[in-house]
């Protein structure tokens, strides 16, 4: 369904009830980029927060960044901060009503999307870690702060979604081969496998 309202590249959270939606958005000519909300039809926009895309910007072109929760009460968003030159993402929690804010997940991520709440105590990410290139499923409990790390492989996660008791998410793995080629050829140039995707030689 078409909303006429609403700018495309965000990506939409539902209120449990109904009726609204929650979303990021992205002004290049401010450089600026806002956690809003409004009725399902775009309608009754309203602005939650405000943020200078250059030190610190709503995640608008991922997975999931935003995710309401299941109480109606709170918004949970992905907040990119820059800390001494460096991007780094974290969770920051807003009122649905005030748009008061409180950190969830502190910016310690290189990145993280696909925001899935578990309960109304408990919100599931998937992130990257400072020094890894996979990412993993996390969890974070919104009393304690206290974050812990669902899955530890080498394997890369991508997607991750709620529903009957079971996070649901996708797990991608990387495969790759060594070749070699003659260029000093006419035609095209003749590609040999030397190493294969299950290591074989």
């Amino acid at each position: 369904t078409d909303i006429p309202l609403l700018e495309t590249g965000v990506s939409l959270s539902f209120h449990p009830q109904g009726g609204q939606i929650a979303y990021t958005k992205h002004s290049s000519s401010k450089g600026e980029t806002y956690l809003a909300k409004a009725k399902t039809d775009g309608t009754d926009e309203v602005l939650l927060a405000t943020s200078d895309a250059r030190s610190r910007a709503f995640e608008t072109f991922k997975s999931n960044p935003v995710a309401w929760a299941p109480s109606g009460e709170d918004i949970a968003a992905a907040v990119v901060n820059e800390i001494e030159g460096v991007r780094r993402s974290g969770i920051d929690l807003f009122n649905a009503e005030s748009g008061a804010a409180a950190e969830l997940v502190p910016p310690t991520f290189a990145f993280l999307d696909n925001i899935a709440w578990i309960d109304n105590d408990r919100l599931a990410f998937i992130g990257y870690e400072k020094d890894e290139w996979s990412s993993q499923v996390y969890a974070v409990d919104r009393k304690t702060r206290q974050i812990k790390k669902l899955t530890n492989d080498l394997q890369n996660y991508a997607w991750l979604a709620y529903a009957d008791g079971k996070l649901v998410t996708v797990q991608r793995s990387s495969k790759s081969s060594v070749n070699k080629a003659r260029m000093a050829v006419a035609e095209s140039p003749a590609v040999e496998k030397l190493i294969s995707e299950d290591g074989t030689i």
